[in-house]
């Protein structure tokens, strides 16, 4: 329940951003590789965290919670060809990206988390 300043988010908030924005990029990266020409909207992650009631879940299920998503993750993105990997989709105004790199935003997001967690937190 401890965040490392005011208006910070607590670990478990920290961690459900994490799989909040996973879901979210997977969802955009499935779009972009069925060659989606509509530009996705963006999100306010602040909103999702304050809505998520993440401080009142169990560590556990948060942690299963996550495998699960990544699981799902590794599934859709193994099913792309290069092809779908290719492909470019829109996000926001005018943010243009390929399948693929939605791929590496969701592994950095994730390790730049995991590396505040570790030098804040831990």
């Amino acid at each position: 329940m401890f965040s490392y300043a005011e208006g910070k988010w607590t670990v478990k908030e920290v961690w459900q951003h994490v799989m909040d924005t996973e879901r979210i990029l997977a969802y955009r990266a499935l779009c972009y590789s069925r060659k989606e020409t509509k530009s996705l909207p963006g999100f306010d992650e602040n909103a999702y965290v304050l809505n998520s009631k993440a401080n009142s879940r169990n560590w556990n299920e948060l942690i299963e919670e996550y495998s699960q998503i990544r699981s799902a993750t590794l599934s859709l993105f193994k099913s792309f060809d290069e092809e779908m990997l290719s492909q470019i989709g829109f996000a926001g105004v005018s943010i243009r990206i390929s399948t693929r790199a939605v791929g590496f935003l969701i592994l950095g997001h994730e390790i730049h988390h995991a590396k505040t967690i570790k030098e804040r937190y831990l």
